[in-house]
């Protein structure tokens, strides 16, 4: 299992920090196994509960978590058979690491939490959903089919973020639109073209894939700061998301003409220069050799 993290290199976005499962094993693998975790997000707090145990820091409880028979404890009483009892025996066993820190895993004894450490603690059902977090169903896991209905991969609803923009930020048409045509419609018009089953369901008219992209300008320049790849300029017909998008602004604001700037329908988008490249290479073909990435490296090739 791998966690990729966030681009944090403004200069090279491309640069990403990958944490791998195996690593975290190496470097603790008792506290950092999926019981440690687990443990020191119940005493310690987090995202279900972000209390934790009454006087018991994530720098604590991570300490505890030292103590494969704590971690394993909690677990067993959560997941495995007869678990009441096991549950009890983890709690007597907490209470004593905290009154006498036999195992030498905190810097003090902790009588005093050790009193908070109560019958009720802890909340099974908060342990269960770090235990057994509820996901899409996969058909092959063996769990219940009815967890989640198969989410699929969507594009985004244009009415429906209209309608959420209206209501809770009051954005006039202007604002709307260049949010849309700097934010979100990039995003779909890569989607449709990285994953054209989506487009297929779609009529002609409702989509922005490689059919409503008409000439490409050239690249954004500078290059924008932290990018390894050229961003094409393109000329885009946007009806297929702009209709929705009018109509729910005009039903948001109980208009009963369009906005007199909403005429538009072609708009410039900016597309990853690889993106069309790959998935539509006539379009960058058919545009000025010097304008675009692949025409560029074209004319040094014949130069040669």
């Amino acid at each position: 299992m791998s966690f990729v993290g966030i681009p944090r290199n403004k200069d090279n976005y491309d640069e990403v920090e990958i944490y791998r499962m195996s690593d975290l094993m190496r470097y603790d693998p008792v506290r950092l196994s999926v019981p440690g975790l687990v443990f020191t997000a119940i005493l310690g707090g987090g995202d279900y509960d972000p209390n934790g145990l009454e006087g018991v820091t994530v720098d604590t409880a991570y300490r505890l978590a030292g103590s494969n028979e704590l971690i394993r404890g909690l677990w067993e009483g959560v997941k495995g058979d007869n678990g009441q009892p096991k549950l009890e025996q983890w709690r007597d066993a907490l209470r004593n690491e905290l009154t006498t820190n036999s195992q030498h895993l905190l810097k003090t004894r902790r009588p005093l939490v050790a009193t908070y450490v109560t019958e009720h603690f802890p909340d099974t059902e908060i342990v269960r959903r770090y235990t057994d977090p509820l996901t899409t169903h996969c058909p092959n896991d063996g769990g219940p089919s009815n967890r989640v209905s198969n989410w699929g991969t969507r594009l985004p609803d244009m009415a429906a973020l209209t309608k959420l923009i209206c209501e809770h930020w009051n954005w006039n048409w202007q604002e709307l639109y260049n949010f849309y045509r700097k934010s979100v419609w990039p995003g779909t018009c890569i989607r449709q073209l990285l994953e054209p089953e989506l487009a297929a369901r779609k009529a002609r008219s409702e989509c922005l894939d490689h059919r409503s992209l008409h000439k490409i300008y050239g690249c954004v320049e500078p290059r924008p700061e932290g990018l390894s790849f050229d961003v094409y300029k393109i000329r885009s017909s946007i009806t297929g998301v702009l209709v929705p998008a009018i109509k729910a602004f005009m039903s948001a604001n109980c208009l009963e003409a369009p906005p007199s700037n909403s005429h538009i329908i072609f708009s410039q988008l900016q597309i990853p220069a690889p993106v069309i490249d790959y998935m539509v290479p006539k379009l960058a073909e058919s545009t000025s050799p010097t304008s675009t990435t692949a025409g560029r490296k074209r004319k040094n090739i014949e130069s040669e």
